[in-house]
């Protein structure tokens, strides 16, 4: 059979640059999260409010992630719930992106994943 016809036979996904942001989003949340818990071990909560909104944005993404590689009916209303959620991080994240390395990046890789989310809304 001639597989000509298939859209992107063989490469990558349509929305590999949605897969990528949202899997950069669930990697730099993992760091987040554990430099969250290890200022939290020594008793500073400073952090709490961005350590509940990293753990909630990181099953969104990889939701997100898996969404845009099946290419799922629903990825529109996974996106726009995605972006609520990274906006919400950003926004915690943001408060400590001056002396946290590890909220910055979570920061600006959730930029990046609302930026792509709105291309697929």
């Amino acid at each position: 059979g001639d597989h000509s016809g298939h859209a992107g036979h063989g490469g990558p996904s349509k929305h590999q640059a949605l897969i990528d942001s949202a899997l950069k989003c669930v990697g730099r949340g993992e760091v987040c999260v554990d430099h969250c818990l290890t200022l939290m071990a020594t008793g500073d909560t400073s952090l709490k409010d961005c350590l509940r909104s990293v753990q909630i944005m990181m099953p969104m993404c990889s939701a997100l992630m898996r969404a845009a590689a099946f290419d799922t009916p629903r990825l529109k209303e996974i996106a726009k719930v995605c972006l609520d959620i990274c906006a919400d991080c950003e926004k915690e994240c943001k408060k400590h992106a001056e002396h946290h390395t590890a909220c910055k990046a979570c920061m600006e890789s959730c930029a990046d994943c609302i930026a792509e989310c709105k291309k697929v809304i």
